[in-house]
């Protein structure tokens, strides 16, 4: 039976997306989007695709080396976890996916869920680092749309001491618990643990290499698809996208982050001068090619996947129920 608070979180999820939605349609053509979005180059927004495979390429290889002392598991099940995640934000809502990707990964490396959400919390640390980072670089940009300096800056140095004090108190952290009740002391050491891979300073620029390639193959997908539009691409304009979008996608939301990404994407769109229509065949297009074609294709590994462990699994109940018959082995002697 589904709880009332579930079916409560998933009906403000889509009224959150239905209002974004609301707010990049209103008073615009449709007509004009429509037109908009059948002039974009195909072949542009088809290449865009291959910067979201590379992008993987770099999560897996983060997300190997962050795991590798605490939870070790191998590339493919480290991809899978990922494809499960992005699969699951793309169909469920408020990031379902990633408590996917946790159960996924505690169950194959048998690790407490605490500990691998600890990991999976610490690539999010630094991805949310260079993105303020890149916020700050934008200033001039930002302030114009509202940000101030002030705000940037104070965010910036937030979380910049917040990491600070989570790679130095992860070392200590069996000393901190004890003045935890147990439970909660349990789940305090299975965090630090997964925080704890960042606690060595070469590891740590390790990881944040990672995850620049991963921000930048984004980016190069971003300037596929403002040329698609034959919009202006600068590379301010690709860090622009990425801030708004990830930042955007931090309010709750309907799957896919649906809603609040089309609203901002829309809105880095009309920072290099597309006009209204233009911006919301941009965000749509951009987002059913960020999405929709990856989904699929994560759906199909998946159930392929699947399908090969069923068989698997049948193959080695045969082997055990031809050994229970055989001579000697509970059968007849």
């Amino acid at each position: 039976m589904v709880s009332r608070k579930r079916i409560t979180a998933v009906l403000v999820g889509l009224a959150v997306s239905g209002l974004f939605g609301w707010l990049l349609l209103r008073g615009v053509d449709l007509d004009a989007v429509w037109a908009a979005a059948r002039s974009a180059s195909l072949p542009l927004l088809a290449a865009s695709l291959l910067t979201r495979v590379v992008s993987f390429g770099f999560a897996t290889a983060r997300s190997q080396l962050v795991f590798e002392r605490i939870a070790p598991v191998s590339a493919r099940t480290q991809l899978e976890g990922l494809v499960i995640a992005f699969v699951g934000n793309s169909v469920l809502p408020f990031r379902m996916g990633m408590l996917m990707r946790v159960a996924h990964l505690s169950r194959e490396s048998s690790a407490p869920p605490e500990t691998v959400l600890g990991a999976i919390g610490s690539e999010r640390l630094v991805d949310v680092a260079i993105l303020l980072a890149l916020a700050f670089a934008m200033l001039p940009t930002l302030t114009a749309r509202g940000a101030t300096p002030t705000a940037v800056t104070g965010a910036a140095a937030t979380l910049g001491f917040a990491l600070l004090v989570l790679v130095l108190a992860a070392p200590r952290a069996e000393q901190l618990a004890e003045v935890l009740p147990e439970p909660v002391a349990r789940r305090f050491i299975g965090l630090f643990t997964g925080i704890r891979a960042l606690s060595e300073p070469r590891r740590l620029l390790s990881v944040a290499a990672l995850s620049l390639g991963f921000w930048a193959s984004q980016a190069a997908g971003v300037l596929l698809w403002l040329t698609a539009f034959d919009l202006p691409a600068p590379p301010w304009a690709a860090g622009a996208f990425l801030v708004l979008v990830a930042f955007g996608g931090m309010i709750p939301s309907g799957p896919a982050f649906a809603g609040p990404w089309h609203y901002f994407a829309a809105l880095t769109a009309s920072l290099v001068g597309a006009d209204e229509a233009k911006a919301a065949a941009f965000a749509l297009l951009a987002h059913f090619v960020s999405f929709v074609p990856l989904t699929l294709l994560g759906l199909a590994w998946l159930w392929t996947r699947f399908l090969t462990a069923l068989r698997a699994a049948s193959r080695r109940m045969d082997a055990a129920v031809s050994a229970s018959e055989a001579p000697g082995h509970g059968g007849d002697s």
